[in-house]
């Protein structure tokens, strides 16, 4: 017996995925409400540093945070 959908595959893949990928774009584009002269933590002299920085935090977020507080500790916006 088949399953009746009520959209196509790919409208139904389309609203499934579509907060997945607004959520991430949220979270890799959130330093634009960041003032420009806070430091960055984790960024490397690399094509698209920043968000490679972003994706690396997920992993290194600890390191990062403890290595932000070791250099800019100090840091008032």
């Amino acid at each position: 017996m088949a399953l009746d959908l009520p959209f196509s595959p790919a409208i139904t893949a389309a609203l499934f995925l579509s907060p997945i990928f607004l959520f991430l774009y949220w979270r890799c584009t959130a330093h634009r409400y960041l003032p420009p002269s806070m430091p960055w933590i984790g960024v490397r002299k690399e094509r698209f540093g920043k968000y490679r920085a972003h994706a690396r935090e997920w992993k290194e977020g600890r390191a990062f945070l403890f290595e932000g507080y070791e250099k800019v500790g100090h840091f008032q916006a």
